[in-house]
């Protein structure tokens, strides 16, 4: 990922796997984030950038179009980040498109 990592993690919450990256790009800050769960309608992935009060969606990613569905499972007790690495690669690409 381009930029400097500020946060970057990845949680279960209430049935399903996030997973989330803050990143200092160039002075702005962009935030990736990819949920999945059981059901294919409900997953996302968004790509948000910070106004200094407020985080604006620049771009999303539908649950059926996101290439972690299947790699992960809400019942896992566990889940390798990687799984996520081609969702949040396409939500940057997009989102460095629309910024810089």
């Amino acid at each position: 990922m381009r930029g400097r990592p500020i946060p970057d993690k990845t949680y279960r919450h209430s049935q399903s796997w996030f997973r989330e990256v803050v990143l200092d790009v160039e002075g702005k800050k962009l935030k990736y984030e990819v949920e999945h769960n059981a059901h294919v309608f409900q997953p996302w992935g968004r790509a948000r950038l910070w106004d200094g009060t407020k985080w604006n969606l620049v771009h999303a990613i539908p649950g059926e179009e996101l290439q972690t569905y299947g790699r992960t499972s809400y019942t896992s007790k566990s889940v390798e980040e990687d799984a996520f690495d081609e969702d949040l690669a396409e939500l940057e690409r997009v989102a460095m498109a629309v910024v810089l």
